[in-house]
């Protein structure tokens, strides 16, 4: 219902991913829908989120277009 995610990057000055899974379940999470009690630290903005159908929870930050290429 809680906690904390502490975000550090192994190589000084790397920002993490703008989004990237954090929980996943098979069936829908059933927490707040803002995710309150929790808190990110490490970088600046960030936040969970949860994906469309609630399976998902994820690291969030704002900053710039993001591309995957496969």
């Amino acid at each position: 219902t809680n906690g904390l995610v502490q975000v550090a990057s192994l190589t000084p000055g790397l920002m993490p991913p703008a989004k990237r899974p954090l929980i996943s379940s098979s069936t829908a999470i059933n927490g707040p829908d803002d995710l309150s009690g929790w808190t990110v630290e490490g970088i600046e903005n960030a936040s969970l989120r949860y994906s469309d159908d609630r399976t998902k929870i994820y690291f969030f930050t704002p900053r710039g277009s993001l591309l995957l290429l496969q």
